[in-house]
């Protein structure tokens, strides 16, 4: 009973989140969707925010279309800052047919979400090192091949993952939940705390701390298992 607390906490968490940025006047699709190719800036990451639908794919070269409503174009802003894609719309958009942006990139280190946005990946995303954000009722589904990956959830976030890495570090709090079942990890050090959620796979060594009702389950049997919980969080295999 106390676990479905958690997740029906989190769950009203991420939709109230979700639906802050939503609170004034909106702006409704014509219908008529177009294509439209944006210059940009070189950049290495992408962070969305304001209810934002973006894919990632990996590719040679860089591109950045956005597939929305005619009316739309001009309140989705694209614009590059330190290196980073910043992806937002400039208004509430309200019943759109669409409101994606569609991000190829051939080098990829950092990926953020926020206030609602929701990012997948077109292909498997392959990186020596890459951190990935999700938080405020983000939505976040990637499939991932890395040497290094960090990935942080919190504020109701919501992010699944697929593919592996040699080392994979998670945190999870504030009501996220993270679904790393199916993202193989040599190694794995996992941090889950206020209420957070995580599940993790992992094949030689296990960090895990799990506090103030955070719920941290793995499966596989690694040889090394370090694990400390407290103030009512929990560690389960699966």
């Amino acid at each position: 009973m106390r676990r479905l607390v958690l997740f029906g906490a989190a769950a009203l968490m991420g939709s109230f989140l979700s639906s802050c940025f939503f609170m004034g006047p909106s702006v409704k699709g014509n219908g008529e969707v177009r294509t439209e190719e944006r210059k940009v800036e070189p950049f290495s990451g992408v962070s969305v925010t304001s209810g934002m639908n973006v894919e990632l794919i990996q590719g040679e070269e860089q591109n950045v279309k956005v597939v929305a409503d005619a009316n739309l174009h001009k309140l989705i802003e694209t614009h590059v800052e330190d290196g980073i894609l910043e992806i937002r719309a400039l208004a509430n958009i309200w019943r759109a047919n669409e409101k994606k942006v569609v991000v190829t990139v051939r080098d990829l280190d950092e990926i953020s979400g926020t206030a609602g946005s929701n990012i997948s990946s077109g292909n498997q995303l392959v990186a020596d090192q890459l951190k990935v954000r999700g938080s405020a009722g983000s939505n976040i589904r990637l499939e991932i091949e890395g040497q290094q990956v960090e990935l942080s959830g919190s504020s109701g976030a919501n992010i699944r993952l697929k593919g592996g890495a040699h080392q994979f570090r998670v945190k999870t709090s504030s009501g996220a939940n993270i679904k790393a079942g199916d993202f193989l990890a040599s190694t794995c050090d996992v941090d889950a705390s206020s209420g957070g959620n995580v599940w993790v796979s992992v094949q030689n060594e296990l960090t895990a701390d799990a506090s103030s009702g955070g719920n941290i389950f793995y499966q596989g049997t690694p040889p090394q298992i370090t694990v400390n919980t407290s103030s009512g969080g929990n560690i389960i295999k699966k």
